[in-house]
């Protein structure tokens, strides 16, 4: 959101650097004011810019958005929530966890679903056993960072091979 703002030029709404104008502007009759133009202008541009973050948060997050007048109060209401991953995280599994429903499945099909929210792991049952997996986990990461649609490429070193650091070329 933040290369979109600062690409747009509105980032300084949300940082604060371009505070809103004073809605009246008085007049040399102390009973009259009039209605600043360039805060209706500011007050509608902050309006677009709200409605750009509201529309790129996940449903996870939206309530920690509402009821928000200004786009600078809600970016930072949303910077010190989200800040670190850690946070990010537990506002993550707090929403999955609220969507978990048990429905027709068994207790153990559910509970299965709740460790695989919490730890990102996956559990099937196989022939061999039960097999463990964090490929959904991780393909839920490389979607979150945006690279779905890299591409692949082989890792470039022997899988076998072996790095000391008493051979080779010093980096």
């Amino acid at each position: 959101m933040k290369p979109y703002l600062l690409g747009q030029g509105v980032y300084s709404y949300v940082d604060g650097s371009f505070p809103c104008p004073p809605a009246y502007i008085p007049s040399a009759d102390t009973t009259l004011s009039t209605i600043n133009p360039s805060y209706l202008s500011w007050k509608q541009q902050d309006q677009l810019i709200i409605s750009a973050i509201l529309s790129s948060l996940s449903t996870e997050v939206f309530h920690l958005a509402v009821d928000y007048q200004a786009s600078h109060a809600l970016w930072m209401t949303l910077a010190i929530a989200l800040a670190s991953p850690s946070n990010s995280r537990i506002m993550q599994l707090h929403g999955s966890f609220q969507d978990l429903r048990q429905n027709d499945s068994t207790v153990s099909a559910y509970l299965q679903q709740a460790k695989m929210l919490f730890l990102g792991i996956e559990v099937k049952p196989t022939s061999m056993g039960i097999l463990q997996s964090q490929q959904k986990y991780a393909t839920d990461i490389i979607s979150r960072a945006g690279m779905s649609s890299c591409k692949l490429v082989d890792t470039p070193s022997s899988p076998s091979s072996a790095l000391t650091t008493l051979s080779g070329p010093v980096l």
